[in-house]
């Protein structure tokens, strides 16, 4: 498919573009659940270090 004229040819691109970057944060969105999990999982560990420090720094 070929058009003589820039403006289509640009507007294709931009489209091509567009569609692009629509499909890439798609996919991001898909890949959060599992980085807010990963966070949560990193959260939960640091409390429970706090905890043990604090049970340890009482104890000494």
């Amino acid at each position: 498919m070929f058009f003589c004229g820039e403006m289509t040819v640009g507007a294709k691109h931009s489209r091509n573009n567009v569609d692009k970057a629509v499909d890439r944060i798609k996919t991001r969105m898909q890949r959060r659940p599992d980085r807010l999990e990963a966070g949560d999982r990193l959260r939960q560990r640091n409390q429970e270090l706090l905890i043990l420090k604090r049970q340890w720094r009482s104890q000494n």
